[in-house]
């Protein structure tokens, strides 16, 4: 049994029991020959008494579920939880693990509904958010992905959508996927198998702790030998002329948080850095105590060219861009953050990072 042969293997810490149920497969029906909940148990106790320190990771299924409100992807079903949980000897090693994909995976009906995609919250709501909101157990969203990022069509609107969800739910993830060979989702490689797909790095940058950069490392150059300098003939020792002292260099500041004076904040962090271009991540947040709408962000920058942008209407006069967001991030409660406007750039000069950021209300 796999349990047993990695028992003591210090870098695997748990089993996804099966990769997304589905067909038909249930959810709290009982019946043995179908009731993933009840195999889910029967596999996760044979591998905790074994491995008691592992964790148990299930996935959903995609229908058969009494009272379920919503249709689902493969393995992303977990609305029988709430009336049917996994039960574990070791309750605390359980996670739950929906996937979640987009319509160039499939074009779900849920995809061409006039309310898309102000449908997607609920949805995931419904579908398992409230299994970590009531403190059930963790939720580990074990695949999602796509090859569009883009602020206009559905993939890349859904997966804009997600990340920022994943950010405010502080939600555990695993993306789908690092090779590009996933013929539905591409991967974070691109074709060449060497190179990084920049604008889903740059749109995955906000939720990594430790993010993974780019940047290549700079080839070591050879140290010169010193030249051994003469020793000069002893002469009389002149009196000093006063020298001024050099004005330093002023070095340059990373960017700061800029507050406005309608109480909003703007923030910009360079995510990547190489040495041809660079990505950087915007967040704007509502400092104010009501609700605000009808607000822009604006920077100067010199030396690049935006190349690909996301979450914006982005529009330059000279060195100054504004940006106007989505509709669907018109309004900033109070206290709330929105963090994934951002654009990727080729650089022109060395005066390429955004400087005078800030967010006015217009």
């Amino acid at each position: 049994m796999l349990a047993r042969r990695y028992q003591n293997q210090k870098n695997v810490i748990g089993a996804d029991l099966k990769n997304e149920p589905h067909g038909p497969a249930s959810w709290g029906t009982g019946d043995r020959k179908t009731d993933w909940r009840l195999a889910a148990e029967r596999a996760g106790n044979a591998i905790l008494n074994i491995n008691p320190h592992w964790l148990i990771v299930v996935e959903g299924v995609e229908k058969n579920v009494p009272g379920q409100q919503l249709n689902h992807w493969w393995g992303g079903n977990l609305e029988g939880v709430k009336n049917y949980p996994v039960r574990l000897s070791h309750p605390k090693q359980l996670v739950y693990s929906p996937h979640e994909y987009g319509a160039g995976v499939h074009n779900q009906p849920w995809f061409n509904t006039p309310e898309f995609p102000n449908n997607l919250e609920q949805r995931w709501h419904i579908g398992f958010q409230y299994i970590a909101e009531e403190n059930i157990a963790p939720i580990l969203i074990g695949e999602f992905g796509g090859r569009k990022v883009d602020a206009n069509s559905k993939e890349g609107i859904w997966q804009r959508r997600l990340v920022d969800y994943i950010d405010r739910q502080n939600l555990h993830f695993t993306y789908w996927s690092w090779n590009p060979n996933s013929g539905d989702t591409g991967g974070i490689l691109r074709d060449d198998w060497r190179s990084i797909d920049q604008p889903k790095q740059a749109l995955l940058q906000p939720l990594l702790d430790n993010g993974f950069s780019p940047t290549p490392e700079p080839s070591p150059s050879p140290t010169p030998e010193p030249t051994p300098e003469p020793i000069p003939e002893p002469s009389p020792t002149p009196e000093p002329t006063p020298v001024p002292n050099p004005t330093p260099e002023p070095t340059p500041e990373p960017p700061t948080p800029t507050p406005s004076g309608n109480g909003l904040q703007a923030d910009v962090k360079v995510q990547s850095d190489w040495q041809t271009g660079f990505c950087v991540n915007f967040e704007v947040t509502n400092n104010t105590g009501s609700p605000t709408r009808n607000w822009q962000l604006s920077f100067t920058m010199a030396d690049a060219t935006i190349n690909n942008s996301w979450n914006g209407q982005f529009n330059r006069n000279g060195d100054r861009y504004t940006v106007t967001p989505p509709n669907w991030a018109e309004v900033l409660q109070p206290n709330q953050s929105m963090n994934s406007i951002g654009f990727c750039a080729a650089k022109t000069g060395s005066n390429y990072r955004p400087t005078a950021v800030e967010a006015k209300m217009y």
